[in-house]
């Protein structure tokens, strides 16, 4: 495997465990993905010895263990805050629900990070598969692929300037009420 497959891989790798633990946050599973955090780890280490790196490889591999790490210490403080039987400081950021449902009344959930909705096609159709086939399962019109794209082509520049950050996470949030799709900042809204 080359050098660029496994970069690849492993941005997959740490997309699919932040949603892995957004779902054990929220209830809705019993179990952290320990299994792939092992994985991650594993090849971060592996990956850190390779010498055969370009700059751009090694630019990229940084970029990625830093995102890693922020994620992994945020979660670790969350374990040590639901073991400790404190109520979560922050539960709009752990679950992604600002202005939304409590955890316990979503059913299904996906989130994606999108920065360059351009350049992150394969994150779009995800959303856009879990959207579609959800809204399918309650009877509801399904929306074409190119107006969805469309429109989080236009609204992600849009958003990124109003939370002024380099990302915004699209949501889509399947509860008894219906499936909608919603957008938020990367961080906590700060509140006075």
């Amino acid at each position: 495997m080359t050098l660029d497959e496994q970069l690849n891989r492993l941005e997959n790798w740490i997309r699919r465990v932040k949603i892995e633990y957004d779902i054990f946050f929220a209830g809705a599973s019993k179990r952290p993905p320990f299994d792939l955090v092992s994985k991650i780890e594993s090849t971060i280490k592996s990956l850190a010895e390779n010498m055969a790196m370009s700059y751009a490889q090694r630019f990229r591999y940084n970029t990625l263990t830093a995102n890693y790490y922020a994620h992994r210490d945020l979660w670790r403080r969350t374990f040590r805050e639901k073991e400790e039987g404190g109520r979560l400081r922050n539960e709009e950021e752990l679950y992604g629900l600002i202005g939304g449902k409590a955890p316990s009344e979503i059913e299904d959930y996906l989130r994606i990070e999108c920065s360059e909705p351009d350049r992150e096609i394969e994150k779009i159709e995800e959303l856009y598969e879990f959207f579609v086939t959800s809204r399918k399962k309650r009877g509801e019109e399904e929306v074409p692929l190119e107006r969805f794209c469309q429109f989080i082509k236009q609204k992600t520049p849009q958003l990124k300037q109003k939370f002024h950050s380099h990302s915004v996470f699209f949501e889509v949030k399947v509860t008894k009420e219906g499936v909608r799709l919603v957008a938020r900042p990367p961080h906590p809204v700060k509140t006075a």
